[in-house]
C-alpha cells in the first residue's frame, strides 16, 4: 500500500531520487582546528553580518574556521561577504546555486576541523556557544553535543526551547558533530526539509550524545523561509521522500 501511494504522489510532484550516502571520508583528513562552522548563504544580505559576527565574536579557548558557502546569491551577498576575504579565520566560496544541503555539502568537502557545525546565515550565536559546546564534547569525547535555541523576531524573543536529557533537536544547527561522523553520509540535494538526515541517519550513528540546559543558538523567525511559504505547495511531498 505505501508503494502505490508513494506512486500516486509522484505524479503530483516527482521524488527527486537523490541520496544521502556520498564517497566523502572526514575521518581520514588532518585535523586543522578544533571545530569547523558551515555557513550557507543564498540571498541573505540583510543578516550576513549580524551572523559572521556572532560567530567571530565568540569567545573560547577552541580554535575554529568559518567555512562561507555563497550558493549563487543574486543579491548583494556576495558583496557583504567580500571583507572576509582576507581573515584568516574565514574562508569564502562561490558556487552555481545547490540549495542548502548543496551548500552545506560543500562546507562540509572543505571542513578539516575535528567537530563541525552549520549556522544558517540569518540566525546568529550568542558570545559562549562554541566554549559551552566544545568544552562538554571533549570533556565527555560525545559524537555529539546539542543545545537549547531561543526564536528571535527583530529585538523581540519570542520563545526558548531547551532540549531533554541527550535527546537532541532534529535540527542541523545548535550542536557540534565529531566529523567523522559524517563519514559517507551528505544532506540529500533538491529537497525540501533536508535536515531530516540528521534525526533519522546522524543522531543514529552516534553512540554517545550530550545535551546542555543552556541557549548555545539563536533563531530567527525569517518569513521567507520553507516553513512560511511550503504550506499548500505541492513540493511539501518531499517530507515523505527524504524520510523513506
Amino acid at each position: 500500500k505505501f508503494n502505490d501511494i508513494l506512486k500516486v504522489c509522484h505524479g503530483v510532484s516527482a521524488d527527486n531520487g537523490e541520496s544521502c550516502i556520498c564517497n566523502r571520508i572526514l575521518s581520514a583528513r588532518k585535523h586543522l582546528y578544533d571545530l569547523g562552522v558551515v555557513v550557507p548563504v543564498y540571498n541573505a544580505e540583510q543578516y550576513i553580518d549580524e551572523c559572521i559576527s556572532s560567530i567571530l565574536r565568540q569567545k573560547t579557548r577552541f580554535t575554529f574556521h568559518v567555512i562561507v558557502i555563497n550558493d549563487g546569491s543574486t543579491d548583494k551577498s556576495r558583496e557583504k561577504l567580500k571583507k572576509y576575504e582576507t581573515n584568516e579565520f574565514v574562508t569564502v566560496i562561490d558556487q552555481e546555486n545547490k540549495g542548502h544541503s548543496g551548500a552545506r555539502n560543500t562546507g562540509l568537502e572543505n571542513c578539516f576541523g575535528q567537530y563541525v557545525t552549520f549556522v544558517d546565515a540569518d540566525d546568529r550565536l550568542p558570545s559562549n556557544a562554541f566554549e559551552l559546546l566544545m568544552n562538554e564534547a571533549v570533556k565527555g569525547d560525545y559524537d555529539i553535543v546539542g543545545g537549547g535555541y531561543s526564536r528571535f523576531e527583530g529585538e523581540q524573543e519570542l520563545l526558548k526551547a531547551l532540549p531533554r536529557q541527550s535527546q537532541l533537536f532534529g535540527f542541523p544547527w545548535g550542536k557540534v558533530y565529531k566529523a567523522t561522523i559524517w563519514d559517507n553520509v551528505q544532506f540529500p540535494q533538491n529537497y525540501w526539509f533536508e535536515d531530516t538526515v540528521c534525526a533519522f541517519v546522524i543522531h543514529d550513528r552516534a553512540s554517545r550524545k550530550s545535551t546542555l540546559e543552556e541557549i548555545v543558538y539563536e533563531w530567527r523567525r525569517n518569513t521567507q523561509s520553507v516553513s512560511f511559504f511550503s504550506e499548500g505547495k505541492t513540493k511539501i511531498l518531499d517530507t515523505l521522500y527524504i524520510t523513506d
